[in-house]
């Protein structure tokens, strides 16, 4: 994951670290919508994909990295 841009302005690149959920690495969902916020990054041998979770909503957003572009962009 070296080499990868942040997915979003204000958000750390995921260098080493594949999954990006707070200090337990944990997500955590509850019964009244919400859930722990960060970025669980995937990685085959030619892609590379994020999953956000919204920590206010629980709701997930996938995206792809265009290594032409260099850009991250929704799936």
């Amino acid at each position: 994951l070296d080499g990868l841009p942040p997915v979003d302005a204000g958000v750390p690149a995921p260098g080493n670290d594949p999954i990006r959920l707070g200090v337990s690495d944990m997500a955590t969902f509850t019964a009244k919508g919400t859930s722990s916020a960060g970025s669980i990054y995937i990685r085959s041998r030619r892609t590379q994909y994020v999953i956000r979770i919204f920590g206010t909503t629980g709701k997930t957003r996938l995206l792809k990295f265009d290594a032409r572009s260099h850009e991250w962009r929704p799936v």
